[in-house]
């Protein structure tokens, strides 16, 4: 992705997420766009529009006219921590692809704070510690697993915050669906794994009182 904005250009990857030509990737990408140039895996290059911005999760949606293949995407609940990936990006310098290779670290841990903070994440280390716009993470076979969450920080130390494929599929649904709007779902809650004494499920640690479970109290 080319991206212009207040006269400066921005490189960055995209990822199809439905054959009618709709790419997700970073909402800070595409941040005050003027226009985007998009440049497909066969090196067709093409405008497109940007259909809608989602802050809250980080996810950006743009639209083509041109029809393309839908990416593969991978559970993230069945990710394991230890497992290879590799990082593909767009360099800000050459605007062309570069790939790292990256280890696993977590699998479901919440962000702790960022666009997407209190949002499920996978979480990669590897050879770079640079976070290119709308990076993507790979299984070695090319099945997505997540999308770079740019500001987002991780819950333990060190490591690389990327939101789920899944959860971006999901969350690019419902921005086409609803007008590029979206109601995210807010308990107001922190909690933890129980310990092997308690019963089985979520142990809760705390309440925010203007959540929603804080108005049940």
């Amino acid at each position: 992705l080319d991206v212009a904005s207040s006269g400066l250009n921005t490189y960055g990857c995209g990822v199809v997420v439905a054959s009618d030509g709709l790419i997700a990737t970073n909402a800070t990408l595409l941040t005050n766009a003027q226009w985007v140039m998009v440049t497909t895996a066969s090196g067709r290059r093409e405008p497109a529009t940007v259909v809608a911005v989602d802050p809250t999760s980080d996810v950006g949606l743009l639209s083509v006219d041109t029809a393309l293949p839908v990416a593969r995407f991978v559970d993230w609940s069945e990710v394991q921590p230890g497992a290879g990936a590799v990082m593909m990006a767009v360099s800000s310098v050459t605007a062309t692809a570069v790939w790292s290779d990256q280890t696993i670290a977590s699998a479901g841990d919440p962000v702790r704070s960022g666009p997407g903070a209190g949002m499920a994440s996978v979480v990669a280390n590897g050879s770079t510690s640079a976070k290119p716009d709308g990076a993507v993470l790979m299984e070695p076979d090319g099945a997505v697993i997540g999308i770079l969450d740019k500001l987002g920080v991780a819950s333990a130390a060190g490591g690389t915050v990327f939101l789920p494929g899944r959860f971006v599929v999901q969350v690019a649904q419902e921005l086409v669906a609803d007008g590029g709007k979206i109601q995210h779902g807010w308990l107001g809650i922190k909690g933890a794994d129980p310990s092997s004494k308690q019963p089985r499920g979520a142990l809760v640690t705390g309440v925010d009182t203007a959540g929603a479970a804080g108005n049940r109290l």
